[in-house]
């Protein structure tokens, strides 16, 4: 069987704007960059892990931490469903799956599960405490630092 891994990537002028109360532009593009190559969070048996496990689902998707997002989506056959990345792309693949009549899993991968798209995505990705070429990169900018002096104290 032959496998691709697709990590989709917006252009880094245009990746991470949500992030813009704590990165600057230029930052920001750094971080688009380090976050393409090798996905966050993600180790090399996790992705294995993926790949092999129940080989007859031919849709196995691996959501983010709040099942909205796609992080992770295996295709057997590689066109088995359209694929639908955007807001809420979790339901949305798991709607088209249905609507193809194909079998279909969610199967969670905790390294697949953090996206860097908002403040408090980095407190939680920063929780993770793996080490990687993202988390040197956030700590060399001190980005935790700024988004929880930036957060509001609860009360």
């Amino acid at each position: 069987m032959k496998l691709a891994i697709v990590i989709p990537v917006k252009s880094a002028s245009r990746a991470k704007y949500r992030l813009d109360a704590v990165l600057s532009e230029a930052e920001r593009s750094r971080l688009a960059l380090t976050t393409s190559r090798d996905v966050p969070a993600v180790t090399t048996e996790e992705l294995d892990e993926l790949c092999r496990y129940r080989p007859e689902i031919e849709v196995l998707l691996a959501p983010d931490r709040e099942h909205t997002g796609t992080n992770g989506l295996r295709l057997v056959p590689p066109h088995a469903i359209t694929l639908r990345f955007g807001e809420d792309s979790f339901n949305l693949h798991l709607t088209e799956a249905r609507r193809a009549n194909r079998s279909v899993e969610v199967k969670e991968v905790e390294g697949l599960r953090y996206d860097l798209d908002r403040p408090d995505d980095i407190v939680a990705f920063m929780q993770l405490n793996r080490q990687t070429a993202t988390r040197e990169l956030l700590t060399e900018l001190a980005v935790l630092e700024r988004v929880l002096a930036a957060t509001p104290p609860r009360v």
